[in-house]
């Protein structure tokens, strides 16, 4: 099994499994699909957990930041 750099989940402080994730979201939130979840699989490496966190994170990130992606839904619109 290989050894994160960061250590292992028991050994992460929440400190540091919140500055992972930061970094993780901060790399990845600007590419698109298969781009993407290959740099989530190389990051996330066998951390499930983390990942699953990440995909959350990140669809959340997308619904707001990416208006066209939201199916059925119109852009919203501000009102003068």
């Amino acid at each position: 099994m290989r050894q994160e750099p960061w250590g292992d989940r028991e050994s992460m402080t929440p400190s540091e499994r919140h500055h992972r994730l930061t970094q993780i979201f901060i790399s990845v939130c600007n590419l698109e699909g298969e781009e993407r979840r290959q740099e989530l699989d190389r990051l996330c490496l066998e951390r499930p957990e983390l990942r699953a966190e990440l995909d959350l994170l990140l669809s959340f990130h997308d619904s707001v930041t990416r208006p066209a992606a939201r199916p059925g839904r119109p852009p919203n619109r501000s009102r003068s």
